[in-house]
């Protein structure tokens, strides 16, 4: 224990180093009083023995310096005195105990006392030191929250503020009543959450609009004892969960929107089929007319009439098949797919899109096989041809150019490339593309699902898409997927081959 001592008894000084058996214990002799206020700025004893039996010591205003010093609420003073009303001035000035004796046991009795007194502040400010930390790195924590924090007191005061808001600073809020800071048309949602919450010690929730944004108001009673002696209100911006919510019924629209289709086409398959037997009967018929010289002018026009709605009619029929394709709920088991062929779906489901916005340019190579399902496949190529369609100006082919190719890579992986001259992608949104519900479309345009799940598909698939963009120079998605080495294959291609 560092032990100081104010005093110019040499007899006291032997005593006191007699009992403590010093310098082990680092006894520090002072030869006055105020020398130990000033050594106090360097360096903080753990016990202070203070020779208070000369009228002028000094040893009252030590007492005061020690007792408002910052690290002086571990200090242990003790005083030698022999005039009750100087013990009592010090007592009442902070010290702890009071001695009237030199004699070694009388004089041992008190110092183990005060070592005592001394280890229970020490382990006490350190508590309390712990919890003023840890207290802080909760208002940190609470302080970077999204959710605005607030204590109130039964008065309605509020005592805590974990951030500003459109009320002020935290600190500016504090001392304000609560009511102050709400929008006048939310002060009685607040009020009635406030006494029910006060008066049945459960926890009230309701929601409210405020500042032009969507909240969920909790009111948490706090309790001491058994008594509320206030709530706790924590407040949750709901925009982004709106959003979220709006997003996945407009996603959920679309899946409706893809079983009707899929239901559709299925019934518009049926009848399709009479019919184009029927043309194909009647365009025979007046082939073999005009071919035994029973020429008319209303036969070949017929017979013309006949082509062109057959040719129309097998278009109805591809795209059919394409809208079943795409829309399939069924994935079915995974094996080989043609992705030319898929890619060809693709753009037959958005022909109508693309004819009118960009001139369609096609380069296929020797592209192999890939490894996956049909209708993923056309999910995925349906999502990317159409942000390549929606990101060209609308009026006429003339103005942009749509580019897809499918060829193999140098390990022999199947390679689809689409590419577009559209307006490109600034780099600090290219980054953000495969978030789920990220866009940069007008409100009902998009969704912000696109990417995210051709992103998933792909790597289900052992695949994957890379997307290249430049602002004003157009954007180029790659899409790698593994490649099987027969097109029959029902088996996954060895580790080695994916993407």
């Amino acid at each position: 224990m560092k032990v100081w001592l104010a005093t110019t008894d040499g007899a006291l000084e032997a005593a006191l180093g007699a009992v403590l058996g010093a310098p082990a214990h680092g006894l520090r002799t002072f030869g006055e009083a105020a020398a130990v206020g000033a050594a106090l700025d360097r360096e903080v004893p753990d016990l202070v023995v203070l020779d208070a039996r000369e009228p002028q010591s000094g040893s009252l205003e030590v007492a005061s310096r020690v007792r408002v010093h910052p690290l002086g609420s571990t200090v242990v003073l003790l005083a030698l005195c022999d005039s009750p009303g100087t013990a009592a001035a010090l007592l009442a000035e902070g010290v702890d105990d009071v001695t009237t004796s030199l004699a070694p046991s009388a004089l041992g009795d008190r110092l183990l006392v005060c070592e005592r007194r001394h280890v229970e502040r020490a382990a006490l400010a350190e508590r309390r030191d712990a919890g003023r930390d840890a207290a802080s790195a909760l208002r940190d924590v609470v302080a970077h929250l999204p959710d605005y924090i607030v204590t109130i007191d039964r008065a309605e005061r509020i005592v805590f503020a974990s951030r500003g808001g459109p009320g002020g600073e935290p600190e500016e809020l504090v001392g304000g009543l609560a009511v102050d800071h709400l929008a006048p048309e939310q002060r009685d949602k607040f009020r009635t959450a406030f006494a029910a919450a006060l008066a049945t010690g459960q926890v009230q929730s309701y929601e409210a609009d405020s500042h032009g944004l969507p909240w969920a108001v909790r009111v948490v009673p706090v309790h001491h004892g058994s008594e509320v002696v206030g709530v706790t209100l924590i407040a949750s911006d709901l925009s982004e969960r709106r959003r979220m919510e709006a997003q996945v019924r407009r996603t959920d629209r679309i899946a409706a929107l893809g079983t009707l289709a899929a239901g559709l086409a299925h019934e518009i398959n049926n009848p399709l089929g009479y019919v184009m037997l029927n043309l194909t009967y009647l365009q025979r018929r007046c082939g073999e007319a005009l071919a035994l010289d029973h020429e008319t002018a209303w036969l070949r026009d017929a017979h013309g009439r006949l082509e062109s709605t057959l040719e129309g009619v097998e278009r109805i029929r591809r795209i059919v098949h394409d809208l079943r394709v795409f829309s399939r709920g069924d994935d079915g088991p995974l094996g080989a797919v043609d992705v030319v062929a898929v890619l060809d779906s693709a753009v037959n489901v958005l022909d109508g899109a693309i004819r009118h916005r960009a001139r369609l340019v096609r380069s296929y190579a020797d592209a192999p096989f890939a490894w996956g399902h049909q209708a993923r496949l056309a999910q995925v190529f349906v999502n990317v041809l159409l942000n390549a369609v929606q990101a060209l100006p609308e009026g006429g082919p003339e103005l942009g150019e749509i580019t897809v190719s499918a060829e193999a890579d140098a390990r022999g992986r199947a390679v689809v490339t689409i590419a577009d001259t559209g307006e490109g992608i600034a780099p600090e949104v290219l980054g953000r593309i495969f978030d789920p519900f990220f866009t940069t479309k007008a409100s009902g345009v998009g969704t912000g699902l696109g990417l995210w799940i051709c992103e998933r598909i792909l790597a289900e698939l052992g695949g994957e898409i890379a997307v290249a963009s430049e602002p004003g120079r157009g954007t180029r998605v790659t899409v790698v997927l593994p490649a099987v080495r027969t097109p029959g294959a029902t088996s996954a291609p060895p580790e080695g081959d994916r993407a």
